[in-house]
């Protein structure tokens, strides 16, 4: 009993407790699905055949200052989204 006790006070202070973020960066863009919500317009292709994401960005609530991407996954996916697009 004592413990559920516990766990109820815990739960009760993390869901009242203010929600505190930093704020962004300027020219942030949220990411909701990886990697089909990257504009084309903020993703430039390099010599080396990595994708760069250009502008920072949130990631499941996470921020990144831009990235470089090798993955098969999005690169594959980028390169039939933006043929003729990205920069």
């Amino acid at each position: 009993m004592q413990a559920l006790a516990g766990t109820a006070a815990v739960l009760s202070l993390v869901l009242i407790a203010p929600n505190r973020t930093e704020p962004s960066p300027p020219g942030t863009i949220k990411i909701g699905h990886w990697p089909e919500d990257v504009p084309c317009r903020v993703l430039r292709r390099d010599a080396d055949g990595a994708w760069e994401i250009t502008v920072p960005y949130t990631l499941y609530r996470t921020l990144h200052g831009g990235a470089k991407v090798r993955g098969p996954e999005a690169t594959g996916y980028w390169e039939r989204k933006c043929r003729g697009q990205a920069t």
